[in-house]
């Protein structure tokens, strides 16, 4: 039962997340946050099955479940204080940059868990 919830944890991040943002981004923040979810997933599948549970490296000894969920979870911070501090922004330029930090959280958390 405890695994269970620990694999799922990661979704409580969705209703904090559309909280946090203003209305007007709350659709693409939505977007951003299940993106990151099905991704860090896919990504722990990938390393599962190469036979990699804690990384290709010996450098860290940590299941790479709670290492992406780590990083990951940095990721939704910076996001959200970024989403929060720039109100106005265009929607343009606000789905420009959730699509950036989309690609900086999968490469940032692909590099550590392959330690």
């Amino acid at each position: 039962m405890m695994d269970h919830i620990i694999n799922y944890i990661d979704f409580i991040w969705l209703p904090i997340g559309l909280y946090i943002v203003h209305k007007e981004q709350r659709i693409v923040a939505a977007a951003f946050f299940i993106s990151c979810f099905i991704m860090m997933r896919l990504q722990i599948e990938m390393l599962h099955s190469m036979g990699y549970p804690t990384g290709i490296l010996p450098l860290l000894k940590f299941p790479v479940e709670t290492t992406a969920m780590v990083v990951y979870m940095v990721f939704y911070v910076a996001y959200l204080a970024l989403a929060y501090w720039s109100p106005r922004t265009n929607r343009h330029i606000f789905l420009a940059a959730s699509i950036s930090i989309f690609f900086a959280a999968m490469i940032a958390a692909q590099v550590i868990m392959l330690l």
